[in-house]
């Protein structure tokens, strides 16, 4: 089963829900609707509430993007993670990264 990320537009703003799983074998087809939603250049935003599973190689792609977006002066804010995405996020010591892009809203 392959996994595919869609990343849709609206207004000024790109969005990409992560899905379920985010293992493995998602991370080829994450780090592709990453950098598709970097080429838009907008703010991105990110649905992780329904993430299951997250491996590192995923938190590695994300924490990268954060890094990208940041740098290309270009917000990143994710929508209620589940407490499985937050979790995998803190076994790693990346509260920090987690907690700055977390939309308070």
């Amino acid at each position: 089963m392959k996994t595919t990320f869609r990343v849709s537009t609206r207004a000024d703003k790109t969005y990409c829900d992560l899905g379920v799983t985010l293992d493995l074998r998602a991370a080829p087809p994450l780090k592709a609707a990453l950098l598709r939603a970097l080429d838009k250049q907008r703010p991105l935003t990110l649905d992780a509430g329904s993430v299951e599973r997250l491996s590192t190689a995923c938190i590695q792609l994300l924490v990268a993007c954060g890094m990208a977006f940041k740098s290309a002066g270009l917000d990143l804010t994710l929508n209620e993670p589940s407490e499985i995405f937050s979790a995998a996020f803190a076994d790693l010591g990346l509260e920090p990264e987690l907690q700055q892009w977390i939309n308070e809203a």
